[in-house]
């Protein structure tokens, strides 16, 4: 079995957003341990597209988040580096939000079929074009998704790729990705646990694996 993963808790609206929270539509989802404390989100980069296919708005990363929040509905998960999180994201989405509570940095994970017995997961930091490697964090990643027996589990590490979502959300196949059978997905969510590490200057990247048992 999995060790057990820290409790899910509704967080506070932003201070600098208009995120609404707990009535189903447009929720902001804050996944911390225990207490919530308020998260500034103001951060300077340039625009940015929206993944959302036909959907053209080009905005700051506050700007979509509000943006994913109101006009698409998403929910906003925030969560701390380090520590793994149980997520539950509905298949019928091909794209889902998080943002690293420390730096505000924005990730989207993107689902997608593998064939008809497989789906394929991935995620990647969202960028602005041109963004310098040197300038800006750099991030590991760990998905997995385990049997609801504990028997059997698929697992992918690696670092973090960016996107600039210039031509919508990245396929999921694109860079490494994590491929989760059939038999390990119940009905049309797809619960899965999700760990984000900062890589500190000086740090060696973490070798990418994929591995199943």
């Amino acid at each position: 079995m999995m060790e057990q993963e820290p409790r899910q808790h509704v967080g506070e609206a932003l201070k600098e957003g208009e995120f609404s929270h707990g009535d189903g539509s447009g929720a902001l989802v804050a996944l911390v341990p225990d207490t919530t404390s308020q998260i500034d989100m103001r951060v300077d980069m340039a625009p940015l597209h929206c993944p959302e296919p036909g959907c053209g708005v080009l905005d700051s990363p506050l700007g979509l988040l509000n943006h994913f929040s109101t006009d698409h509905f998403r929910p906003i998960i925030i969560l701390r580096y380090g520590v793994s999180w149980n997520l539950s994201l509905p298949l019928s989405q091909s794209w889902h939000v998080v943002v690293g509570q420390e730096d505000q940095s924005v990730f989207l994970v993107t689902p997608g079929k593998l064939g008809a017995m497989a789906t394929a997961v991935s995620l990647v930091c969202v960028r602005a074009e041109g963004t310098a490697a040197t300038t800006v964090p750099q991030f590991w990643c760990k998905l997995s998704v385990e049997h609801p027996g504990g028997d059997k589990v698929v697992l992918m590490a690696s670092t973090v790729s960016s996107s600039t979502m210039l031509g919508g959300a990245p396929m999921p196949t694109q860079g490494m990705f994590l491929v989760v059978p059939q038999e390990l997905i119940s009905g049309e969510m797809l619960d899965i646990s999700v760990r984000i590490d900062k890589v500190h200057h000086g740090q060696d990247d973490a070798a990418a694996t994929t591995t199943s048992c």
